[in-house]
């Protein structure tokens, strides 16, 4: 990844601080809602970081709720005419759609659940909209029918080639029916295969990374729908002697309301709930935390926090989407894949920050709020950095 593409830097420490004056070390206003009340709990952690010399802009301004919080209304124009649902507080984010289509299933788990659903669904010029959705009990919802019938593989293309910090190429193609994404490649043989994308689509894309130089790949895809039916496309074939730019194409106007529809039903022993919109829209689901019982295990360090703590962005908002509102330039030909699985038999540091499956994202390589180092950069160098996954550069 290359680092300067993905963050904004404030050296001089001393004239930064006295910038701030005493109100950087002041108390927090009472408003849990305002961003500076993030001091009160983050003292130590706000402390070690502006104590660096190398400090994210937003970070060092107090900006939390830039990378933080997510907007508690919609308030856009994308919602009007429709009644949106406050989001609640110590919300936690339990899907996420990567790409921006009509349709929209997510398979559930009842332990991550109560009895309540938040969906929150955008369309990407400027319209947003939150509801809340009551999950019945699970017994009293239809189950889903097996056809047997494997979803059906079309428009497969090789949408990308390029070159980045490594090679790399985007496979993309449709199913009939919702389903998960696997692409099988090598040279020769098709020895190897990229993780599984488990989130359930019809409208499929993997990154395959780390390819070589002018080098010819054989490929095929797979999608398996949640009965396990599965399909493989023919073998197809990709160079990356030549770079092959994305068709950019006119994105339709959307309308200014965002409808969205919804069905739950009964698969095995988790909810599935499919979401139907009125235009494509990137979608979200998530819940506030089950009911604890006594016996009950704690939740993970990260996951907990006070009942009025305001409600965050997802983890992939706060680590990748975000920033390419200031760095729209990250995409360039310079930077590294993210929002992509490792590849195979690879291991991530545990230094370097991943999504909960694994996802790579910006935060991999570049610390959050400051660090010691140039670029905020989780190693002393570029090459270290490097070869903490791709140990064959060593």
């Amino acid at each position: 990844m290359a680092a300067p593409k993905y963050l904004v830097l404030a050296t001089g420490l001393a004239a930064a601080l006295a910038a701030l004056g005493p109100a950087a070390h002041s108390a927090p206003a009472a408003d849990p809602n305002d961003p500076e009340a993030c001091y009160e709990c983050h003292k130590q952690e706000c402390d070690e970081s502006l104590a660096k010399p190398f400090i994210h802009l937003p970070f060092l301004r107090r900006e939390c709720h830039v990378c933080h919080l997510a907007p508690t209304r919609t308030a856009t124009k994308g919602a009007r005419g429709r009644a949106t649902t406050d989001m609640p507080r110590n919300l936690r984010w339990l899907g996420e759609s990567g790409l921006a289509q009509p349709e929209h299933v997510f398979v559930i788990p009842p332990a991550d659940v109560d009895d309540v659903l938040y969906v929150k669904a955008s369309n990407g010029h400027g319209g947003l909209v939150s509801e809340q959705l009551d999950l019945p009990p699970l017994e009293d919802l239809p189950p889903l029918v097996n056809d047997h019938t494997p979803p059906r593989i079309a428009d497969l293309k090789v949408k990308e080639v390029r070159r980045g910090v490594f090679y790399s190429a985007t496979i993309a193609w449709r199913t009939d029916e919702v389903a998960d994404s696997r692409v099988l490649y090598g040279v020769g043989a098709m020895d190897n295969e990229s993780p599984t994308d488990n989130d359930l689509s019809l409208k499929h894309e993997v990154l395959l990374s780390g390819l070589k130089a002018k080098t010819t790949y054989s490929f095929r895809v797979a999608s398996q729908d949640m009965f396990g039916n599965r399909s493989e496309s023919q073998a197809m074939e990709l160079s990356t002697a030549t770079s092959v730019s994305p068709v950019e194409v006119a994105a339709e106007a959307g309308s200014e309301v965002i409808e969205l529809e919804h069905t739950i039903l009964r698969n095995g022993d988790r909810y599935l709930v499919r979401f139907a919109a009125n235009q494509p829209v990137r979608l979200a689901v998530g819940a506030p935390p089950p009911v604890r019982t006594a016996a009950a295990p704690e939740p993970r360090a990260r996951a907990s926090k006070p009942d009025d703590h305001p409600p965050l962005r997802s983890e992939l908002e706060t680590n990748i989407t975000i920033c390419y509102t200031c760095h729209k330039e990250a995409k360039d030909v310079l930077s590294h894949p993210v929002n992509v699985y490792p590849r195979e038999g690879m291991t991530i540091p545990e230094e370097y920050n991943t999504l909960e499956d694994g996802r790579i994202t910006c935060n991999s390589c570049h610390a959050d709020h400051g660090a010691s180092i140039e670029f905020r950069l989780r190693k002393p160098s570029k090459k270290e950095l490097c070869i903490g996954c791709h140990k064959d550069l060593a």
